[in-house]
């Protein structure tokens, strides 16, 4: 295709520059988050409020020591089990907000 006087060479470059720049991240847009579990271990992590908590989750399940088994556990907020497929944002949590873990018992 040949080049016209006026056409601009970087045009498609900058489509493709501006669909590959993230949008940069208010610290407003952030809230971190505290995992407790009944041995008083702690986990911190920071995320976008408009994650789902389900990334904290399956973070929780995979850093702890020892291993946990996937699922087999519950994550308690202000006294209710935490939905995975919900945010931070509509649980209205705020940075520091403890989210309490409890490991299913086994034999009781």
């Amino acid at each position: 295709m040949a080049q016209k006087d006026g056409d601009d060479l970087f045009a498609g470059l900058r489509a493709v520059f501006a669909l590959s720049v993230k949008p940069e991240v208010k610290p407003s847009m952030l809230v971190t988050l505290v995992v407790q579990d009944t041995k008083r271990r702690t986990l911190s992590r920071t995320m976008r409020r408009t994650d789902k908590l389900q990334d904290l989750m399956d973070y929780y399940y995979g850093v702890m020591s020892p291993p946990l088994t996937y699922g087999e556990g519950r994550f308690l907020f202000d006294g209710g089990r935490v939905n995975g497929e919900k945010t931070p944002e509509e649980y209205d949590m705020v940075s520091g907000d403890k989210i309490d873990f409890f490991p299913d018992l086994m034999g009781a």
